[in-house]
This record gives structure tokens, sequence and C-alpha cells, in this order.
């Protein structure tokens, strides 16, 4: 009889370890797919607010240099902010580079990089809206998890929105 309790107990234990691996497991399975999802999200409201609020200020939409109604779009803005002292105006440019990172010009400065390296952006459409003396631009973004991840875990999200410039 005493020689099946330490059995029974190991056993026992062995079954109460392997339900406390798994459990772990899925809370840390659970834990990185909200914040891949938290990731993606976050860096597609960033760009696209950025992106909106240099429209609104804008002058007008430099459309020699502006890639519209097609992926990857380029945005090529006018604009007086930030300009150079003697000039009336400067230009803003915001484009994909190679590795699907969104990048933001302003003439005279280094491009900056708007998105993370792990959030890669799909599709970037520029639509250039003119109508009734009113000028827009409405982005069209689609952004995913890009980092290399061995779990599979992946996460996209689409924003739409329009600004209005005040010229």
């Amino acid at each position: 009889m005493n020689k099946r309790y330490p059995r029974l107990i190991q056993t026992v234990l062995l079954v109460i370890t392997a339900i406390v691996v798994l459990f772990t497991w899925d809370f840390v399975k659970a834990h990185l797919r909200a914040r891949i999802s938290r990731e993606v999200l976050e860096n597609s409201q960033r760009a696209m607010e950025i992106m909106l609020n240099e429209i609104k200020y804008a002058q007008g939409v430099y459309l020699p240099a502006s890639v519209l109604n097609s992926h990857p779009g380029h945005l090529s803005l006018r604009t007086r902010q930030n300009s150079f002292s003697d000039e009336t105006a400067t230009y803003i440019d915001f484009y994909l580079d190679q590795d699907g990172r969104l990048c933001m010009k302003k003439e005279g400065e280094e491009t900056k990089k708007i998105t993370s390296g792990d959030v890669k952006i799909n599709s970037l459409v520029f639509q250039y809206l003119a109508a009734n003396g009113s000028k827009s631009v409405r982005v069209y973004l689609l952004a995913s998890y890009d980092k290399d991840n061995r779990m599979n875990f992946w996460a996209t999200t689409t924003l739409v929105s329009t600004a209005t410039l005040r010229l």
C-alpha cells in the first residue's frame, strides 16, 4: 500500500504541472497576439494622424510629383509650414520605402520613417478630391505585422480617412 502512494503523488503532480504549463503557454500566446494587433493598429493610427495633419495645413497637392489612385501611392504637398525664411513654400512627401515602411520627407530635412520595422504597409493609396472650390485628400492605408515570427501570428488593419486642405 505504501508504495502506491508515492506513484499516485507523482502522477498527480505531473498532471498538475502539465496543466500549469499549458495554461501558461496559452497565456503567452494570447499576450503576443494582443501585442502584435496593438502594434499594427497604433502604427497605422499614428501614420494616418501625421499624414492628415500635414494635409490639413498644406497649400495644395503638388500633382507632378504625386502618384494618385494606385499603390504604392506618393503624396507631395506644398506647404508654408517649416519653410525656409527666404522661401514662400516648402514640400513634404509621403511614400513607401523598399521595405514597405511609410516615410515622410520634408524639404531640407532627413527622411523620417513613420512606421516601425515590424509593420509593413501593404497598400497606400492617395486620392485627390476637388469639388466646389474645396480640395481634399483621401488616404487608404492597409498595414500588417511583418516581423519574422515563428508563432505565425499576424494582424492587419485598414484605415481610410479624408482631410480637407485649409487653403
